[in-house]
Formats: structure tokens, sequence, C-alpha cells
């Protein structure tokens, strides 16, 4: 019985983890320029930590609730909204480009400072989402299947 519910249990955490790591994956790119229009998603992570620009010193690490809603919409321009243990930031998104492993953001936050949002994918899952401020701060956001050092 208890194989069965251990079972049972390790199959449900599975299944959590990789609904947790999913996003609608609907989007449009312009052949050209490759800017992204109509793309909406939303990622649930684990982890956020925050680290100097091209260091490995990490200056905080939190385990917390975190939720980013992602929408750019037909013109390119959208809103990306992170909530983190119920606390919301909004950032507008004035544009979104496709790379060939990752999406960058242009967007500013409700004080006008500007922020580079870059949504990492590996085998079509959520690697990491970060952003980074012209401060030289970059702040990660990964999954629960990365562990934090």
């Amino acid at each position: 019985m208890k194989r069965i519910l251990l079972t049972i249990l390790i199959i449900v955490g599975i299944s959590f983890a990789s609904f947790a790591q999913r996003g609608t994956y609907t989007y449009n790119v312009d052949p050209d320029t490759k800017q992204v229009s109509n793309f909406i998603t939303r990622y649930y992570f684990t982890h956020v930590y925050s680290e100097k620009f091209n260091s490995d010193q990490s200056l905080r690490t939190d385990r917390a609730k975190i939720n980013i809603y992602i929408q750019v919409l037909s013109d390119g321009t959208g809103k990306l909204v992170e909530d983190i243990n119920g606390n919301q930031t909004e950032f507008l998104v004035s544009s979104c480009f496709k790379h060939e492993d990752h999406y960058k953001f242009e967007m500013t936050n409700s004080e006008g400072i500007a922020w580079v949002g870059t949504l990492f994918l590996k085998n079509k899952n959520i690697e990491k989402f970060s952003r980074e401020s012209a401060s030289d701060i970059t702040v990660f956001f990964l999954p629960n299947s990365i562990h934090v050092k």
C-alpha cells in the first residue's frame, strides 16, 4: 500500500512540475525582423535570485511562488507581470524578439526604468527567465527542477 501511494505521489509531483513549466506558446513571428506578436503565456517558478552582471556572485537567493504572465499584442507591445508571493510588478513591453533558444523583451517598470527580459527555452520547456537593468543587476527566476546553490 505504501508503495502504491508513493508511486501516485511521484506521478502527481512529476505532472505538477511539467505543468509548472508550460506556457501557451501561441505567437506570430515576422520572418524578416523576428519581432513577436500575439504572444500570450504564463509560467510558474519556485526560485528567484539576484547577481551582479557578469559575475558568479549571488546577492540573494529565495524560494518563492512566482508567476510570470506575458501578453504581447498584435502591434508587438504589451505587458509582463511578475507575481512573487502575491506581490505584483507590471512592466510595459515595447518589443519582443524571438531568437534561436530565447525570447528577448524590452520593457520598462512603473518608474520608467528600462529592463531587458529574456525567456530561455530548452527542448520546448522553460529553462529560466531573467531580467536585467542598466544598474548591472540580473534577476533570475528558475523552475523547481533547477537547484540554486
